[in-house]
């Protein structure tokens, strides 16, 4: 096992090597990626208005959010057209300028996150649902949080009918701190069928990036990217490790004197294995910087093994 001082990644120079094989749309993908969250929401639940929690304290948030995330990050950063777009109208999204319906392929051509994503057709009848090569998965946190709920009053009010005040009370709910696992996978033989290239990885890896810097509200002001990795296997269909495998490789270890984390500093993260089986390599994805969208030709790094 390889410890990793200071708190980061290990990472080994080689970017143009890292970009390469980050972005080829031929090899299988499986991508981990760790977001702290401080003093913040992590993923509320519309019902309750609270954060997202597990029986045994764990937070967690449904990949809907962390990819709708990345669809704003598309609109903003490339000016892409989305299919789930708030507020639209999905028949119309799959209707063109005749009032035909557009085909699967059309579809996907012209929205990016109907063709990496996926989406379910209602127009195209003779098509089933039509699955994306990229799929994120759950994204739980690696300890139990703690969930912070304050009630809050407004100063203004309204004018009630017998000419005094009513002040409105409302609540800021949020976890004090936690530190989260996003595992997004991306299947290059479902990519192969629908054409994906490099540049659609790119605007993939700029947009999960990048998402929570150019995102930030007054709920979710302390919600970062601190890093992870990207496990190229190197072929189609993979080989070495599963996804499993994958997500074991990274040791994240809270401290012994900590019941639950408070800080990033709580945690040591370690690789379990040197040398990687096959074809396959560990390429470094950094921490994302406010403003600078395009990472992957600068800081990249690459574990080749």
């Amino acid at each position: 096992m390889t410890h990793v001082p200071n708190q980061q990644f290990p990472s080994n120079l080689n970017t143009e090597t890292a970009r390469e094989r980050l972005l080829n749309p031929n090899t299988r993908k499986d991508v981990i990626l760790f977001l702290a969250v401080e003093n913040s929401m992590s993923s509320m639940d519309p019902d309750t208005k609270a954060p997202r929690m597990m029986a045994d304290g764990r937070g967690y948030m449904r990949s809907p959010w962390f990819k709708r995330m990345v669809r704003d990050a598309w609109a903003e950063f490339y000016g892409k057209p989305l299919f789930i777009e708030r507020g639209a109208d999905l028949t119309q999204q799959q209707t063109n300028e005749d009032g035909k319906a557009r085909t699967v392929a059309e579809v996907q051509e012209r929205f990016i996150d109907a063709l990496l994503f996926g989406y379910v057709p209602t127009q195209d009848k003779g098509a089933s649902g039509c699955r994306g090569p990229v799929q994120i998965h759950q994204i739980i946190s690696m300890d139990p949080v703690l969930p912070i709920d304050d009630s809050i009053t407004r100063v203004a009010g309204q004018i009630k009918a017998d000419g005094g005040m009513e002040h409105n009370m409302g609540r800021s709910a949020g976890i004090d701190f936690g530190l989260f696992r996003v595992h997004m996978s991306y299947s290059a033989a479902d990519g192969s069928k629908l054409g994906i290239t490099e540049e659609h990885l790119k605007m993939l890896f700029d947009a999960a990036l990048d998402c929570f810097d150019r995102a930030r509200s007054s709920m979710r002001s302390h919600c970062r990217l601190v890093g992870g990795y990207a496990y190229d296997h190197g072929d189609r269909f993979g080989g070495g490790m599963n996804a499993q495998d994958c997500l074991d490789d990274i040791q994240v270890v809270l401290a012994p004197d900590k019941d639950r984390p408070t800080g990033l500093d709580d945690y040591t993260f370690s690789v379990a294995n040197d040398v990687l089986p096959g074809k396959m390599t560990r390429i470094f994805l950094p921490p994302s910087r406010m403003g600078q969208v395009k990472l992957l030709g600068d800081v990249n790094r690459l574990d080749v093994n």
